[in-house]
């Protein structure tokens, strides 16, 4: 059976200066970010968060939608906190302030939405930014999408059986930290 291979990572450096609502953001390389569920997550929230994360991610990327390109699950060293499974990106670079974000977020997901994919998150707010090098807005935060009508996604195709090899090797991590 598959396992979920660990990330070459030369640095693992928290981000998000503020919590994240389900999950943090690390630097793990140059130009790549790593979103780690809390310690504290449900473990079936964890491995669905992650899945849905990469899954709507993949989707929206390869239709050139203004997203950060997914690089896919895997398991990161957190210091301090041990070995997590984490859903991998390229960083977009920081946020700039520019007061046509609105604007340019009603525009983005109303492209998803005719695409067929839609926020079930009530705000939106946080799920983006702006990045002034690229003049654009850019999506963020997957877990709380949907897709309509249902589909078989591309992320499913690529990897068979992710979702069993996924929660198999989150309940393994949790396990070794339990036994520690």
């Amino acid at each position: 059976m598959m396992e979920i291979p660990h990330y070459p990572q030369d640095r693992a450096v928290l981000v998000n200066g503020k919590d994240g609502c389900s999950g943090d953001i690390y630097a793990v390389a140059e130009g790549v970010l790593a979103k780690v569920f809390k310690p504290d997550t449900p473990i079936w929230a964890e491995v669905n968060g992650l899945l849905q994360e990469a899954r709507i991610s993949l989707e929206l990327y390869v239709k050139c939608m203004s997203v950060p390109e997914p690089s896919g699950i895997f398991k990161v060293e957190i210091p301090g906190r041990g070995t997590y499974l984490a859903y991998l990106m390229e960083n977009v670079g920081p946020e700039d302030n520019d007061p046509n974000w609105p604007r340019g977020v009603n525009t983005e997901i109303n492209r998803c939405e005719k695409l067929g994919f839609f926020s079930t998150c009530p705000d939106v707010s946080g799920n983006y930014i702006y990045n002034a090098k690229r003049k654009k807005v850019i999506l963020i935060d997957f877990q709380y999408w949907t897709a309509k009508p249902e589909r078989k996604f591309l992320f499913d195709q690529l990897h068979p059986n992710i979702e069993k090899v996924v929660r198999l090797e989150a309940s393994k991590l949790r396990f070794l930290k339990h036994q520690k």
